[in-house]
């Protein structure tokens, strides 16, 4: 053993470095062959090795050093140092050296039996998807040594199925690193120095794959041209084995293709990437009816874990369990569901408005013989010079931005992995956001869909205030899309800095509502009491709509994180109750002013025509006919489930706060702070926030738990009426079949949500009729939450505690 001073600033270093050397030659001994220096590799396996204690100069050691100074050796660096702390992370832990000998696996030829073929391909496809998952690349792929060297597989069906999986990789992990949504827990982009075939040329692969898919239906179908050997000693289990090999080669082929597609700058090369995913589902579906192969397991020695430290970059000695094949199965068939998802993204609804797009095309040039040309003088010498550009403007129907974040939201909340998040940022980002005019126009479609005055949009490109607004909320669109695309623990942690940006944007709203009005003032505004015009705020209401669907799944993201504890869950609801209370308000005030807008425009109009009519007839007219304007089917869908989240919420609020007074829920005395400074942490993104919503603080929320003058039973009976008129809304959403289009997985919601409603109902009935009568129920009752009906709203039941009996 030989311990070096890694910073030298003496020569008593020096010296102590030789005495330490010395004492431990002395403790060797001259005759130990254990620690001699020998040549000869035989002879030193042959030596046994003595183990000799040196305790006593490792405790002496740190007494002749300084601060700062340090122990390091050639051979153990600080990385080796780091990577011998367990940190109980397969990520991070280091694995243990190798004792085992090395095991040399059959040569990748075609000597190789049809089942060993077949078990590296799906031991191979079980290692992908552990990268995949969040794997390093040479913990997973890297793994099979047929991998390491691909070039020397000679192997028909082996070559291009594992040629694939290495462009599968590479392609990927190109696609995750382009759009930088994944962080350290997600996924390790870096490959240490592997070969992912970037050399190789897709269209050769899938030329190989084919002839070899169409060598196999040859087989099954007994049209093969030439004499093939069977791939199966047993005639039986032939065409089983033919199958196999052909589905797995199908499902490399259909979905690499896929993944090609997707990544195209046009539309309907997302139709062809959707069709090749339904392809590649169609073969793994095949592949997981077919029996198993008679041998499970793959050679010995083709999957080696640390024959990865041999590479040409250092990959980390660590070892990784590699999911099951019916694991990975599985993962895959959730991918290929994601990315039908990310495909299905050109199928949104579009708008009802059209959008003017102003171009510059080059105009053509004339030939000298075109008919434009004759009889003209002829042109002068010299070169020619090219004719201006012709501006056009064309009309284009964009997408819905409020379809958009619906389909965005409700594809983050099936919590997809990193590849199908991934792909879904560079879609959106292929198609919207790399376009300002898509992006610019979908901002004013959706602030006309919420309803501000088409008015304000008649001439609003010469009004800098209106035009930074509409910019600032696509710039704000553009990160929430984004953020979209992170993991749930991110995407919560990011939205306490998206709600800064909506602070700045809910201020230029009011500024916009205050210039509009007195600029561009409305025809038919609906006046006040006192006669004068009533001025909505249009602009503020819409930014404070984005903001409560913020702080709304600021709040929701912590039941999925599991961050709330027992004793907390009534004071999110409580919060919760009074965002949903205030988008309602805000929906309610922008639909009814709407209307009797609407409605006084349908007055004038009628009034009009009545007075035409009657000078046409020489008569007195009858009465004007005034048309009745609806509320949009959708809106109202929209309304009512607002509502109804809203006595849910509500109503969980009371029911929580009944248990507590009862003493079902135990509020514990926290030893690191008190109550109100867990409470100032929990909402401190909303407390930081200008303007509306006016937050809520501790004092608030104790004056509202103040039930010293109601009791238990009236607290339960207000939780029951929540829960009936949450239902009765419920039920008007599900009477609307088929959906709205902008609703098309709120039926299931609906469905989900009135299981709460209704269960939570039936069990505070319960726990008021169990707790009549009974004077002190403290430690009596217990009270359970069931999250696995609804992610966010839980359903609460309470159970009699059993008395334990004395001694």
């Amino acid at each position: 053993v030989l311990l070096l001073v890694h910073r030298r600033v003496s020569p008593m270093q020096d010296f102590a470095e030789e005495e330490l050397s010395s004492q431990l030659e002395s403790l060797r001994g001259p005759s130990d062959e254990s620690h001699a220096h020998v040549e000869d590799g035989q002879k030193r396996a042959r030596t046994k090795t003595q183990w000799i204690s040196i305790k006593h100069l490792l405790d002496n050691a740190p007494s002749e050093m300084r601060i700062g100074q340090m122990l390091t050796s050639s051979h153990f660096n600080l990385f080796d140092s780091m990577s011998a702390l367990e940190l109980m992370e397969p990520k991070m832990d280091a694995g243990m050296a190798r004792v085992e000998p090395v095991i040399t696996p059959p040569p990748p030829d075609d000597t190789l039996p049809i089942g060993a073929v077949l078990s590296i391909m799906d031991h191979l496809f079980a290692c992908e998807m552990t990268f995949y998952n969040g794997q390093p690349l040479t913990s997973s792929v890297m793994t099979c040594v047929y991998v390491q060297n691909v070039k020397s597989i000679t192997n028909r069906y082996l070559r291009p199925y594992t040629l694939f999986v290495l462009r599968t990789c590479g392609e990927i992990k190109r696609t995750i690193d382009r759009v930088d949504v994944c962080m350290e827990e997600d996924f390790v982009s870096h490959v240490f120095g592997a070969y992912l075939a970037d050399d190789q040329d897709d269209f050769i692969i899938s030329r190989s794959c084919k002839e070899m898919e169409d060598e196999i239906e040859g087989r099954l179908l007994g049209t093969s041209s030439s004499p093939l050997s069977p791939l199966q000693q047993d005639p039986e289990k032939e065409k089983e084995s033919c199958k196999a090999i052909l589905a797995r080669l199908k499902l490399r082929r259909h979905l690499h293709t896929a993944l090609l597609a997707l990544v195209q700058p046009l539309f309907h090369a997302a139709d062809q990437a959707l069709k090749f995913f339904e392809l590649a589902r169609q073969q793994l579906a095949v592949i997981r009816e077919l029996a198993q192969v008679p041998d499970a397991s793959p050679p010995p020695g083709v999957f080696d874990p640390i024959s990865t430290r041999g590479m040409i970059a250092s990959s980390p000695p660590r070892s990784t369990t590699v999911m099951a094949v019916p694991a990975a199965f599985s993962l895959m068939d959730s991918l290929l569901s994601q990315l039908c998802v990310v495909a299905k993204l050109s199928t949104l609804p579009l708008s009802p408005y059209e959008w003017k797009v102003r171009t510059l095309t080059p105009a053509p040039i004339l030939a000298d013989d075109s008919p434009a040309k004759k009889g003209k003088s002829p042109a002068k010498k010299g070169k020619a010079q090219p004719p201006p550009p012709k501006e056009t403007i064309s009309s284009v129907v964009l997408p819905l931005l409020s379809s958009l974040i619906n389909y965005v939201t409700e594809f983050s909340n099936t919590h997809p992995l990193i590849v199908s998040r991934s792909y879904m940022m560079f879609s959106i980002q292929q198609h919207f956001l790399r376009h300002p005019h898509a992006m610019f126009g979908g901002v004013v479609v959706s602030v006309l869909e919420y309803g501000l005055p088409r008015e304000w949009f008649a001439d609003y490109t010469s009004r800098p205030e209106m035009m930074e607004f509409l910019d600032s909320i696509g710039k704000v669109t553009s990160s929430f899309l984004r953020l979209l695309c992170l993991n749930r623990a991110r995407l919560r942690r990011k939205l306490a800095h998206l709600m800064q940006d909506l602070a700045v944007l809910q201020s230029m709203g009011d500024n916009v509502d205050a210039i509009m009005h007195e600029a561009v003032p409305l025809k038919h505004a609906v006046p006040t009491v006192s006669g004068q015009p009533f001025h909505n705020r249009f602009a503020g209401h819409y930014v404070l709509d984005y903001k409560a669907n913020v702080m709304a799944m600021y709040l929701n993201l912590g039941f999925e994180l599991n961050l709330y504890t027992m004793d907390e869950y009534v004071q999110v609801y409580w919060y919760l109750d009074y965002i949903l209370l205030m988008q309602t308000s805000n929906s309610n005030n922008i639909i009814s002013y709407n209307f009797q807008r609407h409605k006084a425009e349908l007055t004038v109009a009628a009034q009009a025509r009545s007075k035409v009519k009657g000078k046409n007839k020489k008569q007195e007219p009858p009465g004007p006919v005034i048309d009745v304007p609806t509320v949009p089917l959708s809106v109202r869908a929209h309304n009512y489930l607002q509502s109804a989240l809203n006595n849910l919420a509500k109503g969980l609020f009371r029911y929580l706060s009944a248990l507590q007074m009862i003493g079902a829920i135990h509020v514990p005395s926290h030893p690191f702070g008190t109550n109100h400074l867990r409470f100032l942490k929990r909402y401190a993104p909303f407390h930081q926030m200008q303007g509306q919503p006016t937050p809520l603080f501790y004092q608030h929320f104790h004056e509202v738990q103040d039930f010293s003058s109601s009791t238990s039973t009236k607290i339960f009976e207000a939780a029951v009426d929540s829960f009936k008129m949450c239902n009765e809304l419920l039920k008007k959403v599900a009477t609307y079949d088929p959906m709205p289009p902008n609703y098309e997985t709120t039926l299931a919601e609906v469905k989900q949500l009135l299981r709460v409603g209704l269960t939570n109902m039936l069990n505070a009935m319960k726990a008021d009729t169990m707790t009549k009568g009974i004077q002190d129920t403290k430690n009596m009752f217990a009270c359970s939450v069931d999250l696995s009906s609804h992610p966010v709203y839980a359903i609460l039941t309470l159970t009699p505690v059993p008395i334990q009996p004395k001694g």
